[in-house]
């Protein structure tokens, strides 16, 4: 079982890491485009995106947890874990207290034509968006590495 819940584990993060280069790789497009429509295109397409990256970071806590209580050789002090736990956290609170709010207030910005502000504000959503990649990078790296084994 703990295989199965390595792998489900890994692949959600796969699916959260590699949605967070390609929405940041996608919103430097849009944010040079100067397009009104296409900012906001993909302001839209990351609402439902964001839906996708917290169904994976839900995944990866839970299998997360599943291999802790599973398996012997695994503590809940260990500082990889404890890592793990924050960066899923900090995460999920991003996506639900900045990046959903924000990216929906894009999208109001396009629709009342303030296309200034809403450059400005996927330009914040963007360096945001930076942090938490390295923050994502470091989690993985913990994971890897096995601190505090």
């Amino acid at each position: 079982m703990y295989d199965w819940l390595l792998f489900i584990h890994i692949v959600a993060a796969m699916v959260w890491i590699g949605g967070s280069v390609l929405a940041g790789f996608f919103a430097m497009r849009a944010g040079q485009s100067r397009d009104p429509q296409r900012i906001r295109a993909f302001a839209s397409d990351m609402v439902v995106a964001g839906r996708i990256f917290s169904f994976a970071a839900l995944v990866i806590l839970v299998a997360g947890v599943l291999m802790v209580v599973t398996e012997d050789f695994w503590e809940w002090e260990n500082t990889f874990i404890i890592i793990g736990f924050a960066g899923v956290l900090i995460g999920g609170a991003l996506g639900g207290a900045f990046y959903t709010p924000q990216t929906e207030k894009v999208i109001e910005d396009i629709d009342a034509d303030r296309h200034a502000e809403a450059g400005a504000r996927l330009q914040r959503i963007g360096r945001v968006a930076q942090v938490e990649l390295v923050l994502l990078l470091v989690v993985v790296f913990s994971m890897v590495a096995n601190w505090g084994v």
